[in-house]
Order: structure tokens, then C-alpha cells, then sequence
């Protein structure tokens, strides 16, 4: 009797250690949430029961639908983006010619100021002097046509250009 006793709780040892072995029992282990990011290790997963398995599954593939939908969603909203970008870009590469234009103005009117500032500001006239001569010296114009630019700045001084 005792033999027969001790070969059914070995047996039923073995079924329940079977039923645990193929995760068709119950686990005694943490519950991880998915959508928390949280995921169960290999070694965990075996020990889950096929429920639990089954439920761990449709949760995975829950967060996998979700992320997909997050990809496709960033991926729209990329396109649109760079779009935009490139909008912007033919938009802003005539403003930026014209941008380098006026700096070449800027830098050609600066060189000239510093030129007419190195101007001497008192001509004493020799005799014999005309505003073409003056204006023709090289630390003047250098350049004879210019002479009325030194009539129009002594205008109130001069009779005669």
C-alpha cells in the first residue's frame, strides 16, 4: 500500500513538474507591462503559463502595431518636413544672392569713402589751375572727367568752373 501510495505522489510530482516545465501552470513570477517598456527575459518567458504567454504575445504585437504606427507617422512627418526644407531653400537662395551682392556694394562703396575720407580736405589753386588739372592730380581723382564732383562740393566758393 505504501508502494503504491509513494508511486502516485511520485507521479503526481512528475505531472506537475511536466505542467511547470511546459509553462502550463501557473507562474509565480513579476508581470511586466510592454507599453512601459518593460519585457520578460528568456529564462522568464519559459516559466509563463501558455496564458500568460498568449497574453504577453497580443501585448507585444500590440506595442509592435502602436510603433508601427508611430514610424509611419514619423516618416510622414519627415517628408512633410524635408518638403518644407526644400521650399525654404528656393525661397532663400535668391535672397542670399542678393544678400552677397549688396555685401560686394557694401564693400566696394566702403573702399571708396575711404578714399574721398584720404581726399585732402583744402586745395590751395596754383595759377594756371583748372578744376579738370586738379581733379586729374593722383592724390585728387587721378582722373580729370571727375571735376564736377569738386564743383558740386564748392559750388558756394566757386564762379567759374
Amino acid at each position: 500500500m505504501i508502494d503504491r501510495r509513494n508511486a502516485l505522489v511520485r507521479a503526481i510530482v512528475l505531472v506537475l513538474l511536466g505542467v511547470v516545465m511546459t509553462g502550463c501552470g501557473s507562474s509565480s513570477g513579476r508581470h511586466v507591462d510592454v507599453s512601459a517598456g518593460e519585457y520578460y527575459s528568456e529564462e522568464e518567458y519559459v516559466e509563463l503559463s501558455n496564458k500568460e504567454k498568449g497574453r504577453y504575445i497580443t501585448a507585444l504585437e500590440s506595442e509592435l502595431a502602436q510603433l508601427t504606427g508611430e514610424v509611419e507617422t514619423g516618416q510622414t512627418e519627415l517628408s512633410t518636413t524635408r518638403d518644407q526644407i526644400e521650399s525654404l531653400r528656393k525661397r532663400i537662395a535668391p535672397i542670399e544672392r542678393e544678400l552677397l551682392r549688396i555685401e560686394s556694394d557694401i564693400r566696394t562703396l566702403s573702399s571708396q569713402i575711404a578714399e574721398y575720407e584720404a581726399l585732402p580736405g583744402e586745395w590751395n589753386i596754383i595759377s594756371g589751375e583748372c578744376l579738370w588739372i586738379i581733379a586729374g592730380y593722383e592724390d585728387i581723382y587721378s582722373d580729370p572727367v571727375k571735376w564736377p564732383r569738386i564743383y558740386r562740393a564748392n559750388m558756394d566758393k566757386i564762379e567759374d568752373p
